[in-house]
């Protein structure tokens, strides 16, 4: 899930997960429109796109489509940039352990 990216101008929307790629041009009165049938289809692919993603890791990436709604122009990487490379590393292993039941205690040294 390294692989997530976002170009947005104007309302010309790029995007590739490193599955697909996908460019399309959405009047702005669709973007709503456009955003929630992502997010609904990373929720709920019937064709199972991304089946190597657990339920909450495609949850989080519906919910980043959701807010990509609101998103002005310009590129956005890594899950839309909405968190650090940091904070995606840290939350994966954290979802990571959960899922094997390691109990741990992460130490971050800056």
């Amino acid at each position: 899930m390294e692989n997530y990216y976002l170009y947005k101008i104007n309302d010309k929307w790029d995007w590739f997960d490193g599955v697909f790629m996908s460019i399309a041009t959405v009047p702005q009165d669709r973007v709503s429109e456009y955003c929630l049938e992502h997010a609904d289809n990373m929720r709920n692919s019937i064709l199972e796109n991304y089946a190597d993603l657990t339920k909450k890791q495609r949850e989080r990436l519906a919910k980043l489509w959701e807010e990509a709604i609101n998103l002005p122009d310009g590129k956005y990487e890594y899950y839309f940039n909405l968190e650090t490379k940091k904070e995606a590393f840290i939350q994966s292993v954290k979802e990571l352990g959960e899922k094997l039941g390691i109990d741990y205690e992460l130490i971050i040294k800056d």
